[in-house]
C-alpha cells in the first residue's frame, strides 16, 4: 500500500489556489469553444461565450486603488441596506455616504426601486418561450463542461 503524502499550503499558496480556481471559472464562460447561445428570459438575456479575454485578481494590500474601491463599495452597501430598511434619515453615516457620493459624482442618476415596481412595469411578466434557457442552469452546465454547451463540428 503506498504511503500517504501530506502537505500543507501557506496562506499565500491557499489564496493563489483559490484565485486560480475563481479565474478559471470566470474564464470558462468566455471559452471560444462554447456554443454561441442566448440564455435567460424576456428582456433579461445574456449571450455566451462572454467577451472576456482575461481576469486578473490582485491582493488589495498592495494596491491603494483597490483598497479605496473596497471601502467605497462597503460604505455604499451599508448605506443601501440602511435605505432599504427605511432608516436613511435616522442613520447619519448612511445619509452622509449618499450625500458625498452624489456630490462627488460617484453615483449619477441612481434609481432606487419603490414598492410600486412590479414584474409588469419591469416588462418581466411575459410568458416564457419553450425554447428559453435559464441562465443560472446554463452557467452550471458550462462549469460542469457538459457537452451540450460545446460547439459542434460542421461536417464537410
Amino acid at each position: 500500500m503506498p504511503a500517504a503524502f501530506m502537505f500543507q499550503l501557506t496562506e499565500t499558496e491557499k489564496s493563489e489556489v483559490v484565485t486560480n480556481c475563481e479565474r478559471n471559472q470566470i474564464l470558462a464562460f468566455s471559452n471560444p469553444n462554447l456554443k454561441s447561445v442566448s440564455v435567460g428570459y424576456d428582456r433579461r438575456k445574456m449571450n455566451y461565450p462572454l467577451n472576456v479575454s482575461d481576469a486578473i485578481f490582485i491582493d488589495s494590500t498592495g494596491h491603494r486603488q483597490v483598497q479605496f474601491a473596497d471601502i467605497i463599495s462597503g460604505a455604499l452597501a451599508y448605506a443601501a441596506k440602511s435605505a432599504s430598511k427605511g432608516h436613511l434619515r435616522s442613520d447619519p453615516f448612511a445619509h452622509e455616504v449618499f450625500e458625498v457620493c452624489f456630490a462627488k459624482k460617484l453615483i449619477i442618476d441612481a434609481v432606487w426601486p419603490g414598492h410600486e415596481i412590479d414584474p409588469k412595469n419591469l416588462e418581466t411578466d411575459d410568458e416564457s418561450d419553450p425554447d428559453d434557457v435559464d441562465a443560472a442552469s446554463y452557467a452550471a452546465l458550462i462549469l460542469k463542461r457538459h457537452p451540450i454547451t460545446k460547439k459542434t463540428e460542421n461536417p464537410k
